[in-house]
């Protein structure tokens, strides 16, 4: 099962996608209670701010993908009308 299936996220590849996305990605090791080291890290999203906390590295993938898909969602909110739907 692919992760967005996962996430309950449809993906159709019927257009391309011509823009990306820039992330800056922090990551630490920390001693954990039973002393061994647990990797934390934290995901900002560069154009918008949004900043999110993770402690497992499935987390991260669910918050790339999460962040991937809600610009994707603001870009559709902003794609001009079809030709067909411009003329009344």
């Amino acid at each position: 099962m692919t992760p967005l299936k996962r996430l309950g996220c449809a993906v159709t590849q019927d257009r391309p996608h011509h823009r990306s996305q820039m992330f800056l990605l922090r990551v630490w090791a920390e001693q954990g209670s039973d002393a061994e080291l647990v990797w934390r890290g934290r995901v900002q999203q560069i154009i918008s701010g949004e900043t999110h906390s993770f402690d497992t590295w499935s987390r991260l993938i669910e918050l790339l993908l999460l962040l991937l898909l809600a610009t994707e969602s603001t870009r559709d909110e902003r794609a001009p009308l079809h030709e067909d739907e411009t003329h009344s």
